[in-house]
């Protein structure tokens, strides 16, 4: 059976899962934490690139359906290591009303559907204790 997916044009006011794509997040992150996409891909442990880095990892992970092997490729990472970005990026929002608000304005920017955002919230919380 084939997946059909309703174009977006069909429905007006609506973005469709299938038109965000890696690259619309990465940018939408950056311009959020306010760094340049380059400074992802380096080898750095400073807050400012590692916290962007986590949720770049966790939003195309629920949000795009990727694997933690493919989500830790992106980065030239183990899956372990994907899996524990994922899990923290959890762990600050359950905790942290800052980093909340920061992940939610980024899924706003992304997805216009209210609907949409939350079941990607609840696929990052329910995501990260399954695996634990």
């Amino acid at each position: 059976m084939e997946k059909v997916l309703i174009s977006p044009y069909a429905v007006p006011g609506t973005k469709s899962l299938a038109m965000i794509g890696k690259e619309q997040i990465i940018n939408e992150v950056c311009r959020e934490y306010r760094i340049n996409p380059v400074q992802l891909y380096r080898k750095c442990r400073q807050r400012g690139v590692v916290e962007p880095r986590m949720v770049i990892q966790t939003l195309i992970r629920n949000a795009l359906g990727f694997t933690l092997w493919d989500t830790g490729k992106e980065f030239t990472q183990t899956n372990a290591s994907a899996f524990h970005a994922i899990k923290t990026v959890r762990d600050l929002y359950v905790t942290n009303a800052n980093f909340r608000n920061t992940l939610y304005r980024i899924l706003e920017n992304l997805f216009e559907d209210e609907i949409e955002r939350l079941k990607i919230i609840e696929r990052i919380i329910d995501d990260s204790k399954k695996d634990e």
